[in-house]
């Protein structure tokens, strides 16, 4: 369950692996969290934390998206031509 509570955080931040889990949390729905290889001393991970949560709370995450920016077309006229098959 992610922690939404910056004071919580702030006086019980819990392990590494606590906070590892944390941030990949965050990651999933926020792109300017850090990736783990850049965040690895625990000073580290309780800022990138605590941003990412207030981000959160704040509702100004940054949605990451996975890239595919095609878009549906409508009205394309078709590509089938006389040939059995594009392979040929």
């Amino acid at each position: 369950m992610a922690r939404l509570d910056v004071e919580d955080i702030k006086c019980s931040p819990g392990t590494n692996a606590d906070l590892d889990l944390q941030l990949d949390w965050h990651r999933h729905r926020d792109d300017k969290v850090p990736i783990k290889s850049n965040v690895t001393k625990k000073a580290d991970k309780i800022k990138a934390l605590i941003e990412a949560v207030e981000r959160h709370n704040e509702g100004q995450q940054v949605i990451a998206s996975c890239g595919d920016n095609n878009n549906i077309q409508i009205d394309v006229p078709s590509d089938l031509d006389k040939e059995g098959s594009d392979f040929e």
